[in-house]
C-alpha cells in the first residue's frame, strides 16, 4: 500500500498518519452508520478499515520506537520491519473479531492465533534463506 524503494525519512510517517486518518474516519462511518445486518458489504467495510487503522497504527507506532532506539538503522530497514509487524496485528485484530462474529472464539483459538504470528515474524527474522 505505501511501501516505497526510495522512501525516505518522513514519507513512511505521513503516509501511515494519512492511512491511519482515512481508515480511522471510513472505521467511525461504519461504526456508527452503517447496519451490518442489512449487507455483507457493510462488515466487510467495517473489517477492512478496522484492519488498515490497526495497521497503519501500530506500524507508525513500532516505526517510532525503532528510530528513537537507534539512529544508525536506516529509514527503509525501520519501515519494512515496522509494516510487516503492523501487518501482523492488523491480521490478530480482524481474525480475533471474525472468530468472535462467528462465535467460534475461545481464548486458546486467540492465543493460538497469536502463537502462529509469532512464529511467522521470528520467520522472518531469522533472516536464514536456503541457497541452491
Amino acid at each position: 500500500m505505501f511501501y516505497n524503494i526510495d522512501m525516505n525519512k518522513g514519507t513512511f510517517s505521513y503516509k501511515a498518519i494519512l492511512a491511519a486518518v482515512l481508515s480511522g474516519g471510513i472505521f467511525v462511518y461504519a461504526l456508527y452508520r452503517l447496519d451490518p445486518r442489512t449487507s455483507g458489504m457493510n462488515v466487510t467495510l467495517f473489517l477492512v478499515s478496522l484492519f488498515i487503522v490497526a495497521m497503519s497504527v501500530f506500524a507508525l507506532l513500532n516505526y517510532l520506537v525503532i528510530r528513537m532506539r537507534s539512529n544508525n538503522e536506516s529509514h527503509f530497514l525501520a519501515s519494512r520491519g515496522s509494516l510487516r509487524r503492523g501487518f501482523l496485528v492488523g491480521i490478530y485484530v480482524v481474525g480475533v473479531l471474525g472468530l468472535s462474529a462467528l462465535e467460534l472464539l475461545t481464548w486458546w483459538d486467540a492465543l493460538l492465533l497469536a502463537l502462529s504470528l509469532v512464529l511467522f515474524e521470528l520467520y522472518f527474522i531469522s533472516g536464514k534463506e536456503k541457497t541452491s
